[in-house]
């Protein structure tokens, strides 16, 4: 089992309003990994808040959380294409 955490940034990159928050942020990322030797389940959360930006738009407080599950025969195929497997 691993786990690891890092620190996270949103930046105002959209090239049009509608496409994007219009705020700076900063949050935690975690990610954490068990494996064994047929499968490897992971998860991965993150959380970011707004630190600045656009007054005339709300504020970010956005959380996202993913799980992934692969069987090792499928990821070492992966990695032996040259592929992401886990």
């Amino acid at each position: 089992m691993g786990s690891k955490g890092k620190a996270i940034f949103l930046l105002p990159t959209a090239t049009s309003p509608e496409l994007g928050q219009g705020k700076w942020g900063i949050g935690q990322a975690a990610v954490m990994v068990v494996r064994t030797k047929k499968i490897v389940i992971g998860t991965i959360s993150n959380n970011i808040w707004s630190v600045a930006g656009d007054g005339d738009r709300p504020n970010v407080n956005q959380l996202q959380h993913e799980e992934r599950l692969v069987f090792a025969q499928l990821a070492r195929y992966n990695r032996q294409m040259g592929g992401f497997g886990g």
